[in-house]
């Protein structure tokens, strides 16, 4: 009995790690904090979407592929709670550039989330013709988010041409997906990448969308490197990979003046690493 018991039970180790998580959980967002980190830790221990130490080669652990799905899960909770506890407008309710840009998001981590959760169940062609479709129709129908220009010669020429421009994106958005994709298969680095990616354009233009997708990838990067359980998987390398590009679209079609010309700098050398 007692063997079954320290079989079933967390080993010391693990002990330690998870009163540190719920500790630095309170400190961040006292009991919010505390059930996020819950739902994460929750998540991480399902039998569905587990992955061998082996499949990847950077991990001593099993782990889990349901990253991703914590961090919509915890986002969408924020973002509901600020709009039901606040003023705060959801931008989809007024903004069809904003709806039409998370629809097509939405979509995409339904495809990423039907891989985490059940492998091989839509075929690698589905998705990239899924994807390329997606992409198609959100930059013909909002031609507000193609740039007109990238400040490089060559490449502005080609974007005063609008069907060059709206292929390169289209081709641009789904090769950036996948490359992020690959990049948490990797390396484990992305969520790191995203994280202060979006904490720093946060800062600069403190809009709440912001502020909840910053806390929830900070609240998930700190508890997966105490505890190593998750990798981002298909559902959080599409979501992650949509809104850097989607907030990058934007504030480069802001940075029109040399005060504001930051985030052209900033941005191109965290896009050209991804």
């Amino acid at each position: 009995m007692l063997n079954v018991l320290r079989q079933r039970l967390p080993s010391i180790n693990i002990m330690y790690k998870l009163v540190m998580i719920v500790l630095l959980g309170f400190l961040m967002l006292g009991i919010t904090g505390v059930g996020v980190f819950i739902v994460m830790y929750s998540l991480s221990t399902m039998r569905i979407g587990r992955d061998l130490a082996a499949s990847h080669g950077i991990s001593a652990i099993n782990s889990s592929r349901l990253g991703g799905v914590a961090i919509v899960v915890t986002f969408l909770v924020l973002l509901i709670g600020m709009a039901m506890l606040g003023s705060y407008s959801l931008g989809v309710l007024w903004d069809t550039t904003f709806l039409n840009l998370w629809s097509t998001i939405i979509l995409c981590v339904l495809l990423g989330a039907a891989e985490d959760f059940r492998p091989d169940l839509l075929s690698p062609h589905f998705r990239l013709v899924a994807k390329l479709l997606a992409f198609s129709l959100l930059l013909w129908v909002t031609p507000a988010l193609v740039p007109q220009s990238i400040g490089i010669p060559l490449v502005d020429g080609i974007f005063a041409e609008p069907g060059f421009a709206w292929a390169l994106c289209t081709l641009f958005c789904v090769g950036f997906i996948n490359a992020c994709n690959m990049a948490d298969g990797a390396n484990g680095l992305f969520p790191g990448v995203a994280t202060i990616t979006i904490g720093v354009l946060f800062l600069e233009y403190d809009r709440p969308a912001e502020g909840a997708l910053f806390i929830t990838c900070l609240m998930f990067l700190i508890f997966n490197v105490i505890s190593g359980r998750f990798f981002l998987g298909d559902t959080g390398s599409y979501a992650s990979a949509l809104s850097s590009p989607a907030m990058a679209s934007w504030v480069w079609r802001r940075a029109t003046s040399p005060q504001d010309s930051w985030p052209r700098s900033y941005l191109t050398p965290v896009l050209s690493y991804w």
